[in-house]
């Protein structure tokens, strides 16, 4: 094998599909599970994430993105960010930088079942439903364990998550912060119509964001907070949650009600020392993780699988080795500095949020801001990534 990627969720399927573009290139793809590809078209899968302009072009290159959108997917074409009720917020149209949208709204598993159908088409790349156990490196190539049997490679591709085995295996160093922090996902159904709206209020125990799905009275949301207030929000019941969340969402979009299950996971932010080390790499959640008041997390994972697939092709056009740690140094400096930038601004966010005693001072710059529309303008075009 030429390159093993260990992890088939969308990043990892995702670099799969960019990297099988080079018929000559051998790829292994190691996940104990199959992506799910049937569900109730009934329920929602609770995670969902903001595809970015740059993640929707990255799909349309593949040619999933077409199959993508013919399933339940929501547009956004505006954000309305507020703190307190009747007080200054921020608005954000798409119309204002002649975009038709600022994003859509997909739920994770239409994209994992998209990507893995069209990897199931590809003639280079081995898709292993099983674990890898152990992995010895050498200056020559890596050799991956897999139950009774092993396979070598060039380069180890760590795709793996946030609990990432191979980053833990490597003894990567990481950095870690926000473990105080939990979130919840559900799907509601809301008294009003959502307008194409993704919605965001902020409040000092964390953010609660409606995000507008397929169905006008149908969003997505996550609301996070500290891990004893998620611990109690998870308690309630069904109708009790709906109350307490409409109330705390200043009833922007009416009542709400649960549609369907709820669920809960850490929030905490981290990031890795260093994203290469021997003949391996780490993309996605394996060496970043964000809090998702951004909903940056799954995009900057996609812009990480698309520049290592770049830079594995300039050299093997070059010739040039591509495990060797000149070719995954240059992928380490492109996106680490970007990945830090982003990490620190959501850190400040949440802490400047989580500042009561400048709630005023906070209100008075969201209105003043609010009303820079070229400032504005260039914050919507960083967000899609244009």
């Amino acid at each position: 094998m030429d390159i093993i990627i260990l992890g088939g969720g969308i990043i990892g399927l995702t670099i799969a599909n960019l990297l099988a573009e080079n018929a000559d290139l051998q790829i292994a793809l190691i996940e104990q599970r199959a992506p799910q590809t049937t569900w109730n078209e009934y329920e929602y899968d609770l995670r969902c994430s903001a595809i970015t302009r740059t993640s929707q072009q990255v799909f349309m290159h593949l040619g999933v993105w077409q199959e993508i959108i013919q399933q339940r997917v929501g547009v956004y074409e505006k954000i309305v960010v507020w703190e307190q009720p009747h007080k200054a917020r921020m608005d954000f149209n798409a119309a204002a930088i002649a975009q038709p949208n600022l994003g859509h709204i997909v739920e994770n598993r239409v994209i994992a079942r998209s990507l893995y159908t069209k990897l199931l088409q590809t003639a280079n790349v081995r898709i292993i439903n099983s674990a890898i156990t152990e992995i010895e490196s050498s200056t020559e190539f890596n050799r991956v364990y897999i139950d009774d049997y092993y396979l070598d490679c060039k380069l180890l591709i760590g795709a793996d998550g946030r609990n990432s085995w191979l980053r833990n295996k490597l003894n990567i160093p990481t950095y870690a912060w926000g473990h105080e922090h939990s979130a919840i996902v559900a799907v509601v159904k809301t008294q009003l119509p959502h307008s194409n709206t993704a919605w965001q209020r902020f409040m000092s125990t964390g953010p609660i964001a409606f995000l507008p799905l397929d169905h006008a009275n149908l969003c997505s949301i996550v609301w996070a907070s500290s891990n004893d207030n998620v611990a109690h929000l998870m308690q309630l019941t069904p109708a009790e949650f709906s109350e307490r969340l409409a109330k705390d969402f200043n009833f922007m979009l009416g009542c709400v009600v649960l549609h369907g299950a709820r669920a809960n996971f850490p929030v905490s932010m981290l990031h890795a020392s260093k994203y290469t080390q021997g003949r391996n790499v780490l993309i996605g959640d394996a060496v970043h993780a964000l809090h998702p008041l951004a909903g940056q997390g799954l995009n900057l994972g996609i812009v990480d699988a698309l520049g290592l697939a770049e830079i594995i092709k300039e050299a093997r056009m070059q010739h040039k080795d591509i495990g060797d740690f000149a070719v995954l140094r240059k992928y380490e400096r492109a996106r680490k500095a970007y990945n830090m930038g982003m990490l620190a601004l959501i850190t400040g966010l949440q802490s400047l949020f989580a500042m009561e005693h400048i709630s005023t001072l906070r209100n008075q710059s969201l209105q003043m801001l609010n009303s820079f529309n070229w400032c504005k303008n260039k914050m919507m075009r960083f967000a899609l990534g244009v």
